[in-house]
């Protein structure tokens, strides 16, 4: 009897705006949390999100570049400033945070952005973000990487209604709680 060659292992799926992560309600959930965070201070993400114990490339309103911890930015039990509160060594006074902040992030609640393909606009409901939900897991599960990362931009691309976006997700996670 001869020796069965293993199969070859599957190729992990890279998609955009997660790095590392796979494409789960979950992680698509946080992903979308901490991008809409870091929208609201006014960090721009250099990679996708790494996970909350991992530190994330990103650059600053000023311009330095660098990496920052998630987990830091988010703030602690419930409250929402960044820590440390001061961005980085050499960054603009913090007395000019707000205001420059202020200047660089409009919020929305509705999603003003065109899709490049016009099939669809950023989910800001949590009816829409499920239907995503289920539409990525399809597209995972039938390898259709194309689908899948067109997908998740949708659920996790820049948009002004990002925080909107994360609220959504955030409350569809709870529905399934329950």
């Amino acid at each position: 009897m001869g020796i069965i060659p293993a199969a070859p292992a599957a190729e992990p799926v890279i998609v955009p705006y997660l790095r590392g992560l796979k494409p789960t309600p979950s992680n698509i959930t946080n992903a979308a949390r901490a991008l809409a965070r870091l929208a609201e201070l006014a960090w721009e993400p250099l990679e996708g999100y790494p996970g909350a114990d991992n530190r994330w490339r990103m650059r600053c309103f000023c311009g330095w570049t660098g990496t920052r911890w998630w987990s830091h930015l988010r703030g602690r039990n419930n409250d929402n400033t960044p820590r440390p509160e001061n961005r980085h060594e050499g960054c603009i006074p913090m007395a000019r945070h707000a205001e420059t902040i202020a200047r660089l992030y409009t919020p929305s609640t509705t999603c003003p952005c065109s899709p490049s393909d016009h099939t669809a606009s950023h989910p800001t409901t949590p009816d829409a973000a499920a239907d995503l939900l289920k539409s990525v897991d399809r597209a995972r599960r039938s390898a259709d990487h194309q689908e899948l990362n067109r997908l998740v931009t949708l659920l996790l691309g820049p948009c002004p209604a990002a925080s909107v976006r994360a609220q959504a997700l955030l409350e569809l996670a709870d529905r399934r709680k329950k």
